[in-house]
Protein backbone atom coordinates (compact mmCIF):
# COMPACT_ATOMS: atom_id res chain seq x y z
CA UNK A 1 0.00 0.00 0.00
CA UNK A 2 0.96 3.63 -0.31
CA UNK A 3 1.31 3.92 3.45
CA UNK A 4 3.75 1.00 3.61
CA UNK A 5 5.85 2.53 0.83
CA UNK A 6 5.91 5.94 2.52
CA UNK A 7 6.89 4.34 5.84
CA UNK A 8 9.67 2.30 4.20
CA UNK A 9 11.07 5.43 2.55
CA UNK A 10 10.87 7.28 5.87
CA UNK A 11 12.63 4.42 7.67
CA UNK A 12 15.39 4.59 5.04
CA UNK A 13 15.96 8.24 5.93
CA UNK A 14 13.94 9.98 3.23
CA UNK A 15 11.36 12.69 3.81
CA UNK A 16 8.02 11.02 3.19
CA UNK A 17 4.61 12.47 2.66
CA UNK A 18 1.31 10.64 2.41
CA UNK A 19 -1.47 12.39 0.55
CA UNK A 20 -4.55 10.40 1.46
CA UNK A 21 -8.19 10.81 2.41
CA UNK A 22 -8.70 9.68 5.98
CA UNK A 23 -12.13 8.93 7.35
CA UNK A 24 -13.01 10.54 10.67
CA UNK A 25 -14.30 7.17 11.91
CA UNK A 26 -12.27 5.10 14.38
CA UNK A 27 -10.27 3.33 11.67
CA UNK A 28 -9.45 6.58 9.88
CA UNK A 29 -8.46 8.22 13.16
CA UNK A 30 -6.17 5.28 13.94
CA UNK A 31 -4.49 5.40 10.52
CA UNK A 32 -4.07 9.18 10.55
CA UNK A 33 -2.62 9.14 14.07
CA UNK A 34 -0.29 6.25 13.23
CA UNK A 35 1.01 8.01 10.10
CA UNK A 36 1.63 11.18 12.10
CA UNK A 37 3.31 9.40 15.03
CA UNK A 38 5.53 7.42 12.64
CA UNK A 39 6.80 10.68 11.17
CA UNK A 40 4.98 10.92 7.85
CA UNK A 41 4.03 14.34 6.56
CA UNK A 42 0.22 14.34 6.36
CA UNK A 43 -0.16 18.08 5.78
CA UNK A 44 -1.88 17.44 2.43
CA UNK A 45 -4.17 14.75 3.83
CA UNK A 46 -7.92 15.19 3.73
CA UNK A 47 -10.11 14.34 6.71
CA UNK A 48 -13.65 13.36 5.74
CA UNK A 49 -16.85 11.98 7.21
CA UNK A 50 -16.96 9.44 4.36
CA UNK A 51 -16.65 5.96 5.87
CA UNK A 52 -13.36 4.10 5.82
CA UNK A 53 -12.74 1.12 3.56
CA UNK A 54 -13.40 -2.19 5.28
CA UNK A 55 -11.93 -5.56 4.39
CA UNK A 56 -13.37 -8.69 5.95
CA UNK A 57 -11.24 -11.82 6.02
CA UNK A 58 -12.94 -15.09 6.81
CA UNK A 59 -11.24 -18.43 7.24
CA UNK A 60 -12.89 -21.65 6.13
CA UNK A 61 -12.77 -24.71 8.36
CA UNK A 62 -9.63 -25.82 6.52
CA UNK A 63 -7.94 -22.43 6.94
CA UNK A 64 -8.46 -21.00 3.46
CA UNK A 65 -9.11 -17.24 3.58
CA UNK A 66 -11.81 -15.44 1.66
CA UNK A 67 -11.91 -11.68 1.33
CA UNK A 68 -14.74 -9.20 1.10
CA UNK A 69 -13.96 -5.57 0.25
CA UNK A 70 -16.40 -2.79 1.16
CA UNK A 71 -15.23 0.25 -0.82
CA UNK A 72 -18.31 1.93 -2.31
CA UNK A 73 -18.56 5.52 -1.12
CA UNK A 74 -15.53 5.25 1.16
CA UNK A 75 -13.01 7.97 1.94
CA UNK A 76 -10.11 6.76 -0.16
CA UNK A 77 -12.23 6.46 -3.33
CA UNK A 78 -14.00 9.83 -3.19
CA UNK A 79 -11.31 12.37 -4.14
CA UNK A 80 -12.76 15.67 -5.26
CA UNK A 81 -11.14 17.94 -7.82
CA UNK A 82 -10.37 20.71 -5.30
CA UNK A 83 -8.79 18.20 -2.88
CA UNK A 84 -6.54 16.83 -5.62
CA UNK A 85 -5.50 20.31 -6.68
CA UNK A 86 -4.52 21.15 -3.09
CA UNK A 87 -2.64 17.86 -2.60
CA UNK A 88 -0.77 18.31 -5.88
CA UNK A 89 0.11 21.92 -5.08
CA UNK A 90 1.45 20.95 -1.66
CA UNK A 91 3.55 18.20 -3.25
CA UNK A 92 5.45 20.84 -5.21
CA UNK A 93 6.25 22.61 -1.94
CA UNK A 94 7.59 19.41 -0.31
Amino acid sequence: SAANTALALHAAGHNSSLRARYSTDSVGDFLYTAATELGLDVSAAVRTDDPGTLVEILLSDDGVPSYSFHMDGTADWQWREAELATALYKSYLF
